[in-house]
């Protein structure tokens, strides 16, 4: 074995640490999570924004439709029964789809959007009960099978209301 040099011993440095890290900036991962989990919470409030507007809306909707059985069952008028039937679901039609779609949709095509958006196959406004919301108007009363239609009417609100809201 060799002998040691006493020169180069003494030119041996000490083994300094590096500092210690600072708590900033943080490394990737942390940004990575940190903007996970606000993208995670903006999704959430919005979802539940989302939720909470299409509940609001079934409820007003229903509420107004309840308005619309009474003023029927006291007043027993088809004509005004089909006019503001038609203009409730309108209302609720511009707010849960986008307005170029729904605002200049009349007579039969206005039926068959509702029949489309209700996915029902029989088609029940073009032609079944909901077919007098075009026709009673012009047509001056006559014969309403007012339950049918309310019925109807109350099973495209909870169904558009319930998925395909955009609100």
């Amino acid at each position: 074995m060799s002998q040691l040099n006493p020169q180069v011993l003494s030119e041996l440095r000490d083994i300094h640490l590096p500092p210690p890290a600072g708590w900033w900036p943080p490394a990737p991962g942390w940004w990575i999570l940190a903007g996970s989990v606000l993208l995670l919470g903006w999704l959430l409030w919005r979802f539940r924004m989302r939720r909470r507007c299409r509940g609001r809306a079934a409820t007003e909707a229903l509420a107004r439709l309840e308005e619309i059985r009474r003023e029927f069952e006291a007043h027993r008028d088809p004509v005004r029964l089909a006019t503001r039937l038609s203009r409730l679901l309108r209302q609720v039609a511009v707010h849960c789809f986008p307005a170029a779609e729904v605002a200049g949709l009349t007579g039969s095509e206005w039926l068959t959007f509702l029949d489309r958006t209700l996915e029902a196959e029989e088609g029940p406004f073009g032609h079944g009960a909901g077919r007098v919301l075009v026709e009673v108007p012009y047509r001056g009363g006559g014969e309403v099978d007012a339950e049918a239609l309310l019925a109807l009417a109350r099973r495209w609100i909870l169904k558009v209301t319930g998925d395909g809201c955009r609100a």
